[in-house]
This record gives C-alpha cells, sequence and structure tokens, in this order.
C-alpha cells in the first residue's frame, strides 16, 4: 500500500514538473516571437503533456490550472476609461470605475481590464499573420475581436445608465500602465507610463 502510494505521488510531481517546465519555455519562446510549433522537441512533449489520459488526469486532479511562470510576460495594471459627449463635442461624463463601490466587484472589472489586455495582444498576433497571408486584403473581424468589440460597448453603456443629459457618442478606451523600473520597490506617479492600447466610439 505505501508502496503504491510513494509511486502515485512520484507520478504526480513528475507530471506537475514535466508540465512546468514545458510552459516555462514555450512561455518565454512564446513572448520572444521564437515559438515553432514545428519544432521536434515542442512536438515531441506536447505529446506527452496533451495526450488524452494525461489530460483527463489533469481535470480530474486539478493539474490543469498551469504551473508554469515566465515573468517578465505577467499582466501588467489596466484599466478602461469611458467619456461620454454631446452633439457639440462637449464632455458630459467620464469614469474609469463605472461607479463601483464594492472593493471586490471593483477588483473583478479590473481583472477584465487585464483579459482585454491579454485578448488584445492576442488579436494583433493574429492579425500580423493573416496580413502576412493576405498582403493588401480586406480581412473581416475575426470572433475574437468582435466579441471584444462587444464588451467595450456594453462597458460604454453602463455609464450612459442614469445619466440625465442626453449624449451623441461615447469612447471607450483601454489603458496598460507600466513602471519605468520593475525593480524599484519605490515607484512613483512619474515613474508609471500610460499607454494606450485599443478605443473604440461608440454613436448613439
Amino acid at each position: 500500500m505505501k508502496t503504491t502510494i510513494k509511486f502515485y505521488f512520484l507520478f504526480h510531481i513528475t507530471l506537475i514538473s514535466i508540465s512546468s517546465i514545458y510552459l516555462l519555455f514555450t512561455g518565454y519562446l512564446d513572448f520572444k516571437g521564437l515559438l515553432d510549433n514545428k519544432n521536434k522537441g515542442i512536438i515531441f512533449y506536447d505529446k506527452i503533456i496533451n495526450n488524452t489520459l494525461f489530460n483527463n488526469y489533469k481535470k480530474i486532479s486539478g493539474t490543469n490550472t498551469g504551473y508554469g511562470f515566465y515573468g517578465i510576460n505577467v499582466a501588467t495594471e489596466a484599466y478602461f476609461l469611458v467619456k461620454v459627449y454631446d452633439n457639440k463635442n462637449q464632455l458630459i461624463n467620464s469614469t474609469t470605475t463605472q461607479d463601483i463601490h464594492r472593493k471586490n466587484t471593483l477588483s473583478r472589472f479590473m481583472v477584465l481590464s487585464c483579459s482585454e489586455l491579454n485578448s488584445n495582444f492576442e488579436i494583433e498576433k493574429d492579425k500580423k499573420k493573416d496580413n502576412k497571408n493576405n498582403v493588401n486584403k480586406t480581412l473581416p473581424l475575426s470572433i475574437k475581436e468582435r466579441y471584444s468589440n462587444k464588451i467595450f460597448k456594453y462597458i460604454g453603456l453602463h455609464a450612459i445608465i442614469g445619466l440625465k443629459k442626453d449624449y451623441y457618442y461615447y469612447t471607450v478606451t483601454l489603458y496598460c500602465l507600466n513602471p519605468k523600473n520593475i525593480w524599484s520597490s519605490k515607484n512613483t506617479e512619474n515613474d508609471i507610463t500610460k499607454a494606450k492600447i485599443k478605443e473604440i466610439k461608440f454613436y448613439k
């Protein structure tokens, strides 16, 4: 009985270790734009880790949550800025919190911001691939991009709820915040750079 438990424990830890190493290196290579899915080593490890038997085991045991970590590729802070204008282009409302007051709810909303940041990265990466294959052709929006645009639209619509003034259009902008020096533990406001990731204008 003890031998069986030891064998199971060893198998479980080995599977986690292999998955972690695989995710670590593929995460690094993907971030650097060097990931080659046709590489024999990548194909070999992919077959081991992602075969049906191991996949089912990982789902049951919870080891499919992902243990790979590449520090420079972690999510950065992001937020939405909604601006509402009238028909004279005068700003009548602006918000980054959607009037959310509960900390727990606001933190979940901030998670959505970071999720859209990652989604935009994937969309842009797909666009670059498509542009290489379809030079000088106007490509339709992908499902990912249409879904992302819907999220932007309804975030903006939420800012209009209860608005007393009549509006003409609104803009929804996703910003990303990055420290100039990630190793500094005493960052000030001037040490943070703000980058505009995506902005969409919606008319009434």
